[in-house]
């Protein structure tokens, strides 16, 4: 996964990511951008590079394994604590550095330069540091012609991570954490074009958690956090009496700032409540303008998008664990979520059970309403008419929301192999579409990314159905495997009430991954030869056709609504392998690392367009075999 923690999610149950150029993951047939990302207990903004206005996903995340410690992934029927989610939750909190002694690593690799340290801040107070910083240019994959990526395009990415940790003997232990990146992507053409892309996000921390007696533990956190979207688009050129001098600039700018408390009281053995509320603030700027010039319809300046304001959330939530029995253990909770700039009030009861019925043996059933908001440009955003006049689409517009039904199995084999087994069901529910007969077809489930500039109402529905089995081996005796399949089916009903296959509905998903190391060297002990290898073969994402003969008819593409996502794109197939060799010294580890990304070469679906030179349709290919080497030093 070349250290990305999304695209290491993909090898997980019901989560299928067939988009080579993106982390971009779908969790049970449900939109990528219904996941909700957390670190060190706190919301924060989309953390991968790359990406776009309304996406949760992007290049390559921002996260670098040297900092992380525990990552929680989770797929449905979450916890009351987690609020503003509906497909996933991906909860992700930093190491504490080492405060004994200083350690440094330096990676250097085709994808660029990585430098981490820790160590002690104070010794004897047991306070400690942790940083990391990673710049890479996809330009060296380009320039080793590993990468197909035109001499005029560029892309680059740096990300800077920290945790400093104080631990207090009376008021518990302090931590300020960090997170920042920034990504640019630019194309140049014939002297007459210019495209800049940029994606940058921030967020940064303080929090404390405090014991108060050997029962009662309490979690406090403030942050602030931010992202800044643009694109810059320039075109200049004559041709024969027409002159063209078109500029489209977008810019998207948000902070949030947030506050929580969160407090967890064990009563007696059979008793746990917990408790917290969190408050955000929103601060908004969205511009989009063009500027356009030409002999048959000139504009000089016409602000297309723009709004700026402040609005915010609150969230609740209580969670009671009851210990029924030995075996039998029940966890209920509720939570509440308020959106400031409608009002609207969300109250999502959760409630899960689980039966050990042997002592390597237990079944699970859990249900929960969840809600989440979409992009916030469909709330907040308003239209400027070529006139001057203002449009406010979609003042009053809801929360998406799902109900999640599961029930599963699980079975511990042997002390390292377990075995999963899952069915859910998720009515999707308050889904945004439009009523319009020319967009009756469109659902804001469909949608990944980017927002929607026509009317819409809270009138759509879904569902996604399936169920999901998993043999795990657990990394024991130099060796770990895990082979798992998903079964499923995704649908939506949008404004002409009928009932489709969702873009995201690839039927089914397996997947198989595992790994041996070899220590060799003197006494058989120094150094360590590692390989690992990973296979997934699914169905992919559905298309909206193409409709030809029309395109050619009025020289433009023309999609076929009447039959969208009736089709998919064929099935997704890859396999990645991995070797390494680790070389122990008394004071330093060194490693090399080959990643051999698809391997097979199987060149996937990309993407299809109409050729109006060509009149016919061209489909495009992912990439093909990326091998990625990397040396790394720990000393």
């Amino acid at each position: 996964s070349i250290g990305d923690p999304m695209r290491l999610a993909s090898s997980f149950a019901g989560v299928m990511g067939t988009d080579d150029d993106s982390n971009e993951i779908v969790i049970r047939g449900n939109s990528p951008r219904g996941i909700l990302w957390k670190m060190e207990g706190v919301e924060i903004p989309n953390p991968n590079h790359f990406s776009s206005e309304g996406a949760s996903s992007g290049g390559i995340s921002m996260f670098s394994t040297q900092v992380i410690s525990r990552s929680d992934f989770y797929t449905g029927a979450f916890a009351p604590i987690y609020g503003n989610v509906l497909s996933g939750v991906f909860d992700i909190n930093l190491r504490k550095g080492n405060n004994e002694k200083h350690e440094h690593t330096i990676q250097a690799g085709f994808l660029g330069l990585d430098l981490s340290s820790e160590g002690p801040i104070n010794q004897s107070a047991g306070s400690s540091y942790l940083f990391n910083y990673r710049y890479s240019t996809l330009s060296i994959l380009s320039d080793l012609g590993l990468v197909e990526i035109d001499e005029n395009e560029k892309n680059t990415f740096q990300d800077l991570a920290f945790k400093l940790n104080f631990p207090t003997k009376k008021f518990g232990t302090f931590s300020m954490f960090g997170m920042g990146g920034l990504s640019k992507y630019s194309r140049t053409g014939e002297s007459f074009r210019e495209d800049i892309e940029k994606y940058n996000m921030g967020v940064i921390g303080l929090s404390n958690d405090y014991i108060l007696n050997s029962s009662t533990f309490i979690k406090t956190s403030l942050s602030v956090s931010g992202t800044e979207v643009g694109n810059d688009e320039y075109i200049k050129y004559q041709q024969d009496t027409i002159r063209v001098d078109y500029n489209n600039q977008e810019s998207f700018k948000k902070s949030y700032t947030r506050g929580s408390i969160i407090l967890n009281k064990k009563f007696n053995s059979r008793h746990i409540v917990e408790l917290g509320t969190v408050i955000s603030r929103l601060d908004y700027d969205f511009e989009e303008r063009e500027h356009n010039i030409n002999n048959e319809d000139p504009f000089v300046d016409l602000v297309l998008f723009n709004d700026e304001g402040a609005s915010g959330t609150q969230q609740a939530f209580v969670s009671w664990k009851y210990r029924i029995t030995e075996q039998l253990s029940l966890v209920n909770g509720l939570h509440y979520f308020r959106f400031g700039f409608t009002g609207e009030d969300s109250w999502e009861p959760r409630s899960s059970l689980k039966w050990q019925f042997k002592e390597n043996q237990s079944i699970t059933a859990g249900f929960g309403i969840h809600s989440r908001l979409e992009s916030l440009e469909y709330y907040l955003g308003n239209y400027i008419n070529p006139d001057g006049s203002t449009v406010d689409h979609n003042p009053d517009l809801g929360m998406s929301k799902a109900r999640h039904f599961v029930l599963g199995y699980d079975r511990v084999l042997s002390p390292s192999l377990y075995f999963k087994t899952e069915v859910y069901y998720q009515y999707l529910y308050n889904i945004p579409i439009s009523n319009d007969s020319n967009f009756g077809w469109y659902s804001a489930i469909n949608s990944s990314d980017d927002y929607s500039t026509i009317p819409l109402d809270n009138e759509g529905t879904g569902t996604n159905y399936g169920i999901e089995m998993t043999l795990d081996k657990k990394f024991s005796r130099n060796y770990y495997f895990m082979i798992n399949g998903s079964i499923f089916n995704s649908k939506y009903t949008g404004g002409d009430e009928i009932e489709r296959n969702t873009r995201f509905n690839g039927n089914f998903t397996y997947h198989a991954l595992g790994g041996k190391e070899w220590k060799v060297g003197n006494n058989g002990r120094n150094n360590i030869i590692g390989i690992s290898a990973k296979i997934s073969y699914a169905g992919n994402q559905r298309l909206i056709p193409i409709d030809l003969e029309e395109s050619i008819t009025q020289g433009g593409q023309v999609n076929d609504y009447d039959r969208a996502y009736e089709e998919s794109a064929p099935d997704y197939f890859r396999l990645d392998l991995q070797f390494s060799y680790r070389k122990n010294k008394p004071k330093s580890t060194s490693e090399w690392r080959l990643d051999l990304q698809n391997v097979s070469g199987h060149m996937n679906y990309g993407a299809q367009y109409y050729s109006s030179g060509l009149e016919q349709i061209v489909y495009e290919d992912q990439f093909g075999f990326i091998p990625v080497l990397s040396y790394r030093i720990e000393f």
